[in-house]
């Protein structure tokens, strides 16, 4: 009986051309196309992390579950990262900019020059001659910050005109020579590739890790009093490498948590051009 019932139904099935492809066909090529989409999927080396940028703005920092999956995505130490991610900032050398202008008002001119250099490595800079003759003002600022190689500064020169014109010679040499003065007046500061992380400690072993850090040259950007006490560093690859030592072994002090928050560049001075 039931070896008749398969013929009748293998008979009706053949006769049915919609029915096969439906039937055999048509999983065989979905396995086929999942097979060559995905085969491959476990191969890093095939895979390409995706560039974005992420703007720390007020949304972004009040959203503590849209901070943490970019993190753990953006994470080079995950196996499954999906994003290169760089953090932006608001416009500082603009906001600067404009609270000069706001400050002195009444002056007649506030050039400005200003190059940042990203951590991909390229590069943005912008000037402005702000109403002297073309290419006399920011122009000659911003070619010394290049031959200098001096990035993520913006350099702003105030002038009340005194009845005296110049010429563009006079104001390009007038210009220039701010700026170098200035720079001879202030601390360049050196940056390397490093990281932003957070660390939580028991009261108890604070200033133990305060001394550490003054030994060790690691800047405390910040500390939030709580159950613990949550700093936030700065720290290059050597850094978190101790650090992570630390964290395992508790030789020195107790660390209760220790993360990486972001890649950024960091350096071992506070001092800025202004």
């Amino acid at each position: 009986m039931f070896i008749n019932n398969f013929k009748y139904s293998f008979k009706v099935l053949i006769r049915n051309r919609g029915l096969i492809f439906w039937t055999f066909a048509f999983p065989i090529l979905l396995g086929l196309f999942f097979y060559l989409a995905f085969s491959d999927i476990e191969n890093k080396e095939n895979f390409k992390q995706i560039d974005i940028a992420v703007i720390e703005n007020e949304e972004f920092q009040k959203d503590e579950f849209y901070k943490e999956a970019i993190k753990e995505l953006s994470d080079k130490n995950n196996s499954s990262r999906i994003f290169n991610t760089k953090y932006v900032s608001k416009k500082e050398a603009e906001e600067k900019i404009a609270g000069i202008k706001k400050k002195y008002y009444d002056a007649k001119h506030s050039c400005y020059a200003f190059s940042v250099l990203e951590e991909n490595g390229s590069k943005y800079q912008k000037c402005s001659d702000d109403g002297e003759p073309s290419g006399t003002a920011g122009a000659p600022m911003l070619e010394i910050l290049e031959k200098q190689s001096i990035y993520n500064v913006v350099v702003i020169v105030t002038r009340y005109f005194g009845g005296i014109l110049l010429g563009t010679g006079g104001l390009v040499r007038a210009y220039s020579d701010s700026l170098k003065e200035a720079i001879k007046k202030s601390t360049l500061v050196e940056q390397e590739p490093g990281y932003e992380a957070e660390i939580k400690l028991p009261y108890a072993d604070f200033e133990k890790f305060k001394y550490y850090c003054k030994k060790n040259n690691i800047n405390i950007i910040n500390s939030e009093y709580s159950d613990f006490i949550i700093c936030k560093i700065e720290v290059n690859d050597a850094e978190k490498n101790r650090l992570e030592i630390e964290f395992r072994e508790q030789n020195n002090f107790k660390i209760v948590t220790f993360d990486i928050i972001r890649q950024k560049n960091i350096s071992k001075m506070s001092n800025k051009l202004d």
